[in-house]
């Protein structure tokens, strides 16, 4: 179901896979194809349903492939694409494992693990610099 054309039957098929299936079941590891085409697409609808499923359904293992597109998202042209992606690398450090690896995508903010200048202003450094 997660890879219809439908947006209701992509939203249920990642429900399913999120509600049915164990951290360590391997169709999980199946859906990261899916998922990240659905961030990759040009459908704001298809890159928020695959976000939120990243947020539901991440593990360490899968974090490393999906972390890629959802810092492209950042640039998103509608804004409720770019809260989703802060919400999806909010859990993304949430996950045990993942905090301790070392920074190997290019953020556009200033990254608290490396010493990357900000690259240019935008909506991340509004978001996520610290008051």
């Amino acid at each position: 179901m997660c890879a219809s054309n439908s947006i209701s039957h992509k939203r249920a098929g990642y429900l399913v896979a999120s509600l049915c299936f164990s951290p360590a079941h391997e169709f999980r590891f199946m859906l990261v194809n899916q998922i990240q085409r659905d961030l990759a697409s040009s459908n704001q609808l298809e890159a928020c349903a695959a976000l939120h499923s990243v947020c539901k359904i991440v593990t360490e293992d899968m974090v490393p492939a999906v972390i890629g597109e959802v810092v492209k998202l950042f640039e998103h042209e509608q804004e409720l694409v770019r809260k989703k992606a802060v919400l999806a690398m909010h859990r993304f450090y949430q996950v045990p494992s993942v905090y301790h690896l070392p920074c190997t995508v290019s953020l556009p903010w200033r990254c608290s693990r490396c010493s990357e200048p900000l690259s240019k202003p935008s909506f991340t450094d509004r978001v996520l610099t610290p008051i």
